[in-house]
């Protein structure tokens, strides 16, 4: 199964709960959130992880930064987007980037959770 590690700053939970029964499968791909692994099929960012050191071996052609918030509220300097091998992002960015697609903004679904 190939395994796919997600960085973010967020509790895991609201993503997992995408997952059918929480599981952090989906199909044939392994979602690994936040734990350190010595290597992964391919790898992702969500926002930013300023002050966290990510260290699993990826193909440097997997790799994927997914901007959550819109330019006014986060920007990227050239050096952290130059890891990546495709930026996602909502739109309204001008990203000095070789790889950008414009996506829906990303968002955990919170229907039917309970936070109290």
């Amino acid at each position: 199964m190939p395994i796919i590690k997600i960085s973010q700053g967020h509790k895991t939970w609201p993503f997992l709960r995408q997952t059918p029964s929480c599981s952090g499968k989906w199909g044939d791909f392994v979602f690994v959130f936040d734990q350190d692994i010595n290597e992964c099929d391919a790898g992702g960012v969500i926002g930013d992880i300023f002050g966290l050191r990510v260290t699993s071996k990826c193909p440097p052609n997997r790799t994927l930064l997914i901007n959550e918030e819109p330019p006014t509220m986060r920007s990227y300097p050239d050096k952290f987007l130059s890891q990546f091998a495709v930026v996602a992002t909502c739109g309204g960015f001008n990203f000095n980037h070789p790889d950008v697609k414009e996506v829906f903004p990303l968002q955990p679904w919170y229907i039917g959770v309970n936070q109290k």
